[in-house]
């Protein structure tokens, strides 16, 4: 998988990461079960990143998650 490079993959990497990691929670709390593992290494790397450039993640109540998750 290659690094985003534009502000506006950036973005999209930001926002994902962000929503791995809440699903992951959820996961871990027993409130969602199955779906594939979760790298959070990966995601918390990203967010870094991310924020480097200036760049968050938009606020989960802000997605439209149907989109981000299965892109229709």
């Amino acid at each position: 998988m290659r690094e985003p490079r534009t502000k506006a993959e950036w973005k999209e990497a930001a926002d994902m990461a962000n929503v791995a990691l809440l699903i992951d929670s959820a996961r871990k709390f027993g409130l969602i079960t199955g779906g594939p593992a979760v790298d959070v290494g990966r995601c918390e790397e990203i967010l870094q990143k991310a924020k480097r450039r200036g760049i968050t993640p938009t606020a989960i109540e802000d997605l439209d998650l149907q989109q981000a998750l299965f892109g229709g």
